[in-house]
């Protein structure tokens, strides 16, 4: 019995060495700056503090016109984001945002389900290859069975 009352003791710290040392992500990932770099591109610099690598770190934007007026929403994400890791990044802005002034931080987050609530999926059907290039050319002409 004092033998099992040892090994279970030994091992306690380990089951509450996670809930002791949880972080979270919105307080050890660092946005150093998010600046407008074009009509339709901004750049971001960011740092992870955090103890442990994450799969994605989730940042919730918001776009804002030189008024301060609220023009839409964005997200952008850090894919294998390792302690210490700094990262330079440049994003282009959703379309309702054109226009804006500045981009402002509202929440840091590592759940995809929070992060892309409410996003328009990107169509994955069989519709999803007739999307039309603006920049090809026209298809040519197809002649009719027997003309040349």
């Amino acid at each position: 019995m004092l033998k099992h009352l040892r090994l279970i003791l030994s091992l306690l710290p380990l089951v509450l060495f996670p809930a002791v040392h949880a972080e979270n992500v919105s307080d050890c990932f660092r946005v150093r700056e998010m600046v407008k770099t074009e009509e339709i591109r901004y750049l971001v610099d960011a740092v992870s503090l955090c103890g442990r690598e994450y799969e994605a770190v989730y940042v919730l934007v918001s776009f804002l016109d030189h008024a301060g007026k609220h023009l839409d929403d964005g997200v952008w994400a850090i894919y294998w984001c390792r302690p210490g890791r700094r990262e330079i990044h440049e994003f282009a802005i959703p379309a309702g945002a054109l226009g804006f002034a500045r981009v402002v931080l509202n929440r840091v987050t590592v759940d995809a389900m929070e992060a892309l609530r409410g996003k328009t999926p990107i169509p994955a059907g069989p519709n999803r290859g007739n999307i039309k290039d603006p920049g090809a050319p026209p298809p040519a002409p197809i002649g009719r069975p027997g003309s040349p």
